[in-house]
């Protein structure tokens, strides 16, 4: 889902569906030409899959080795899951330009023989040109990635946006109903944004 000037969402599950879900939910920021175009939203049933030695990745941004994903963006970026097969170490070429993340999604694994803890996002900084991990009993990873961006970044709620002005505006907006849209046929309420007291700056290394 591309935001881009405003877009409202639900997220709801069928009630043909049950059980539980687990998932990742990832914001990537929009750069500065792109970060007021028309909103839209996209989707595919299967991303591309790669079989390599010890393991299996499934590619959902970006490109790698000669594959590239549908789904779009506005930056250069990669996202994948990688799956390592129980006894196995699977190692994959990265961008160097590119700072890289990891989060560990379930199994064991370990990078340089330090096993990966759940619930933590292991940041790996630029000038990687490779990434090795290794798994006992079998695990899959998140590893994301991106050029370091170059713009500060301010998020408040759902809003994102470059100054405190620009996230008051969006808040006023959103409670009047302007710009982002309504969602229809579904059985959520519309949410108010939270009382707007104050700002943290925008990090300057963000």
């Amino acid at each position: 889902m591309t935001a881009g000037r405003g877009i409202a969402h639900a997220e709801e599950t069928p009630n043909t569906n049950s059980g539980r879900l687990s998932g990742v939910q990832l914001w990537v920021a929009l750069p500065d030409a792109y970060r007021h175009t028309d909103p839209s939203f996209f989707s595919t049933e299967q991303v591309p899959l790669l079989e390599i030695k010890g393991g299996i990745i499934q590619l959902f941004a970006g490109s790698l080795q000669g594959v590239t994903s549908l789904a779009p963006h506005f930056s250069d970026i990669i996202g994948m899951e990688l799956q390592v097969h129980p006894h196995q170490t699977i190692q994959i070429p990265l961008n160097p330009q590119f700072e890289h993340a990891v989060l560990l999604l379930d199994g064991d694994l370990k990078i340089k023989n330090q096993p990966v803890e759940h619930k933590l996002l292991y940041y790996l900084g630029t000038c990687r040109e490779d990434f090795a991990i290794a798994s006992r009993t079998g695990g899959r990873i998140l590893l994301i990635g991106g050029t370091p961006f170059p713009e500060k970044i301010l998020m408040w709620w759902n809003f994102v946006a470059r100054s405190p002005e620009e996230i008051r505006q969006a808040r006023e907006d959103w409670e009047a109903q302007r710009r982002f849209g309504d969602v229809h046929r579904t059985q959520l309420s519309r949410l108010s944004a939270p009382d707007l007291s104050r700002f943290a700056q925008a990090n300057p290394i963000s």
